[in-house]
């Protein structure tokens, strides 16, 4: 082993994103039940997982602890979802955001975002190939009505 090896910093908010929960973990993880996550989440209150949306990553997790806490304080549900995300929204507002960053993770950001370029000008020159010319009058594809009127 290397006399002078540092460990490097865990990128905990790209390991919290990259959670895929059941509602079941994620009850369970948040001292909940099965129950109330569904509700929740059929309320609109907690935030899906991006890559599987009958999943939860770790942001659902932050909403339910934040929930809890204020329906513990006697707020209702919906203004419990409403502090929970007035909370973590200011939380987010005080974070220096590219520093949270670690090289690999900055590497996988710039990936995607490279990928999410290429499919974007791929839709966009489809798009443009459908586009009359400039000096073509723009024909409305509905049917005119029978007296002339169009619908």
């Amino acid at each position: 082993m290397r006399r002078n090896f540092q460990f490097e910093p865990v990128n905990r908010g790209a390991l919290w994103t990259r959670l895929n929960m059941t509602t079941a973990q994620l009850a369970a993880l948040c001292d909940l039940t099965t129950r109330q996550v569904g509700y929740w989440a059929q309320k609109g209150y907690l935030p899906r997982s991006p890559a599987n949306p009958d999943r939860f990553n770790g942001n659902a997790a932050d909403a339910c602890i934040l929930i809890k806490q204020a329906l513990a304080n006697g707020a209702s549900l919906a203004q419990a979802a409403e502090m929970a995300e007035a909370y973590v929204a200011s939380e987010l507002g005080n974070q220096p955001q590219m520093a949270n960053f670690t090289p690999p993770a900055l590497l996988d950001l710039h990936e995607k975002l490279i990928s999410a370029e290429g499919i974007l000008r791929t839709v966009r020159e489809a798009v443009e190939s459908q586009i009359p010319p400039r000096d073509v009058p723009f024909a409305d594809p509905r049917p005119a009505l029978p007296n002339g009127r169009e619908e």
